[in-house]
């Protein structure tokens, strides 16, 4: 598009001299010539400046405007070249040449940098639909929703890359991934008895590059008081764009009280901005009298 924008500086630039002292110049006929077809009111549109002047319609605003309509119908690779223009009565008249490209299918993405994360479980988390038609408004889409995602440190801008089909296209990014699985614990014996005590924490994040989580926790601190937490994170169910989870908790004081809370909560993102959660959480509480040797619930 750089000689896009020297063509119209030139052209202006000649005209402006030629209309110096006199009526302003208008636009006459922008004759389009395609070298293939294409199919978009809304560039016919925008290059349409017939007895609009030139100063109130620059041509290179006019042609953007018409190559993002072309973009947004899926010819995203389209070119113009004007030229041929010459001046009659006080109005120029034109050619454009237009070449509109392939409609470019959007069929996958590459993640350079990532060792864990399957591109398949990245193209579903991005919101892409399959195959569908590229117009270059899916970059920035794309980048936040994975930068939001919560599988990488950094997510870089979309660079496009070339199918294996004329057609097809990728969109490719570099990602930083960060540390996956996390434990840590420690166990030790006390006591007469030799009672176990210490903790144990395990989290599983995108576990085989799929999105998925887990986690388990384990504490004892010995003389009965005993607590752990379970959770399970599946991003969608199948042939369906809902994600679920699920987690558990028992606290234990063996001597004087239990308690369990458990939730399961379901999400589902609507228009890439709106996220909606549902579910059910319960809770269950046992107070131990053991002087009375009875319980209350």
């Amino acid at each position: 598009m750089r000689t896009l924008r020297i063509l119209c500086k030139v052209l202006l630039l000649a005209m402006a001299e030629v209309s110096s002292g006199s009526e302003p110049l208008r636009w006459g006929v922008l004759q389009v010539l395609a070298d293939a077809p294409y199919d978009s009111l809304a560039w016919r549109e925008a290059v349409n400046l017939e007895g609009r002047t030139l100063d109130e319609a620059p041509l290179e605003p006019a042609l953007w405007r018409g190559l993002r309509a072309l973009a947004d119908a899926g010819y995203a690779f389209a070119e113009v070249h004007p030229g041929e223009f010459d001046l009659e009565d006080g109005r120029v008249n034109g050619v454009l040449r237009l070449s509109p490209g392939p409609r470019a299918r959007l069929v996958g993405l590459v993640l350079a940098g990532a060792k864990v994360t399957r591109p398949g479980t990245a193209y579903r988390m991005s919101g892409l639909a399959k195959d569908q038609v590229y117009t270059g408004r899916e970059d920035r889409r794309v980048r936040e929703r994975l930068a939001r995602s919560g599988l990488f440190a950094s997510v870089g801008d979309p660079v496009l890359a070339p199918g294996l089909e004329p057609d097809a296209v990728l969109l490719k990014l570099d990602v930083t991934e960060p540390a996956y699985t996390r434990f840590g614990g420690l166990l030790g014996v006390s006591g007469r008895e030799g009672n176990v005590s210490g903790f144990v924490d395990l989290e599983l994040r995108n576990i085989a590059g799929t999105a998925r989580e887990g986690a388990a926790f384990w504490e004892s601190r010995g003389e009965g008081l005993t607590r752990f937490r379970l959770s399970y994170r599946e991003p969608w169910l199948p042939y369906l764009p809902v994600g679920v989870f699920g987690s558990i908790r028992h606290d234990v004081n063996a001597e004087a009280y239990s308690f369990t809370r458990w939730e399961i909560l379901g999400s589902a993102e609507w228009g890439g901005s709106w996220r909606f959660q549902f579910g059910r959480t319960g809770a269950r509480a046992v107070t131990l009298l053991t002087e009375a040797g009875r319980s209350e619930e």
